[in-house]
């Protein structure tokens, strides 16, 4: 049996002065995704501790956090951190230093550590830290588990119990699916009662797919009044583009998706059929938080926008990311309703195909509807890559507390603008909001 991988990361540190950064950074990157190795100082004991070597051997990255003083004790040839040093060197470990304020190099090094001073390491940053994490990344060999990539990423944070019923699909029950049509060789659907029971099924999944193409619809709109308003920044053009993000947050209020997919009549006849439930239980979250992920980006598309400290630069790069970034999305949703009709005979899937192609918000048009489980999770993961890129890329542009912070105003302004409230009144409610966070370090 393949043994497990319990660690990825391997964090070296000196418990005085560096024991707050590697907690930090352990935390921060076991978010993301990494298996990280930080509880060093309970295996140090004894004059060769075999375990944590072990650990090291396991590990493709060798985290070195270089606090002030830290390797003046080196000299000591008992040290631990010497040994671990020397060790990761030894077994051409990928070792990433992380420079804290304050430390410099000792003079002299012993030799079996001294090419330390050669490797590329990276000054830490409290101030910009979500720029010092995402560069920390690109220094790293080990990437993150596709679990650990959607868990990171902030867009689907609300949306994890759908991913990770996806991710049981592509697991598992695309397995199950190819046993019931390849083995046995049956189709499906084969009665009459298997077609009633599809056709209904079918039909609920495309009204579905309508709404999300509504929401979708709403939003493009939104992101073609705000590429004019980039193109003259004309004073009428902003006012449009404001008028019609104010409009699509309103009508999205109004499409209810916390409505459930299917009742549980028809959830109880599909027990009776080779379509998954996961998979519809997977499907049932993505349409259920379609509405608030278009609202989420058209709020702070609408505060960056107004916002003079981007330039129109950054307003239009900020903006192309949230195009992609629902393109994405839209593809993953597809992912999960091509596994869902995966057992269902081509012939009869010819009608919902015809039907939902009139969804034009939504990417079907570039969207290939594949036979094969492994092509699905594929196509899964890519546009997984490709939403996490996104993320990636909005929180170097605008920094994740950024992002965070301008996104609670841009919701906060869009609550009381519903509330009734005049502009001038909303601005006033804005500022001190911004002062009372100012004040107390919010």
């Amino acid at each position: 049996m393949r043994k497990v991988k319990k660690y990825d990361i391997f964090i070296s540190y000196r418990r005085q002065g560096g024991e707050a950064t590697a907690r930090i950074l352990c935390e921060r990157l076991t978010d993301m995704g990494y298996k990280v190795f930080f509880d060093v100082e309970s295996l140090r004991s004894g004059d060769f501790n075999r375990a944590l070597y072990e650990i090291i051997d396991e590990c493709n990255d060798f985290l070195l956090i270089l606090s002030p003083q830290a390797l003046d004790r080196c000299a000591n040839q008992d040290d631990w951190v010497r040994n671990e040093i020397s060790y990761a060197l030894e077994k051409g470990k990928n070792i990433v230093p992380v420079l804290l304020r304050g430390f410099q190099f000792p003079s002299d090094l012993s030799p079996n550590i001294a090419a330390i001073r050669h490797q590329n390491g990276i000054e830490a940053s409290t101030e910009f830290f979500d720029a010092f994490i995402q560069k920390l990344r690109g220094f790293l060999a080990t990437k993150p588990s596709l679990a650990g990539r959607i868990v990171q990423n902030t867009l689907f944070k609300r949306t994890l119990p759908f991913l990770l019923a996806f991710m049981l699909i592509s697991g598992g029950i695309f397995g199950a699916v190819t046993v019931y049509n390849k083995t046995q060789n049956v189709t499906f659907p084969a009665t009459q009662t298997e077609k009633n029971v599809t056709k209904e099924f079918l039909m609920v999944t495309g009204e579905k797919l309508l709404k999300i193409n509504n929401l979708y619809g709403l939003e493009k709109i939104c992101f073609e009044t705000c590429e004019a308003f980039l193109a003259d920044e004309k004073a009428t053009s902003l006012e449009y583009a404001n008028a019609e993000i104010e409009h699509a947050l309103t009508e999205m209020q109004k499409t209810d998706t916390a409505d459930g997919f299917i009742d549980a009549n028809l959830s109880n006849k599909l027990d009776a059929t080779p379509i998954d439930k996961s998979a519809v239980t997977a499907f049932a979250v993505a349409y259920q938080v379609a509405g608030q992920e278009a609202a989420d980006r058209l709020c702070m598309l609408q505060f960056v926008i107004n916002d003079p400290l981007y330039d129109t630069a950054t307003k239009r790069k900020i903006l192309n990311l949230y195009v992609r970034q629902q393109q994405a999305s839209g593809k993953y949703t597809l992912c999960i309703v091509n596994s869902i009709v995966l057992p269902i005979e081509k012939s009869f899937l010819k009608d919902f195909y015809n039907s939902i192609t009139l969804l034009t918000a939504l990417p079907i048009e570039n969207y290939t509807w594949l036979e094969e489980e492994d092509a699905i999770e594929r196509q899964a993961d890519t546009q997984l890559n490709l939403t996490e890129d996104t993320m990636n890329e909005l929180a170097m542009v605008i920094g994740n507390q950024n992002t965070a912070y301008t996104g609670q105003l841009a919701a906060f302004r869009q609550q009381l603008k519903q509330d009734g409230f005049s502009d001038e009144e909303i601005e006033e409610q804005v500022a001190q909001l911004i002062k009372s966070a100012a004040g107390t370090g919010g």
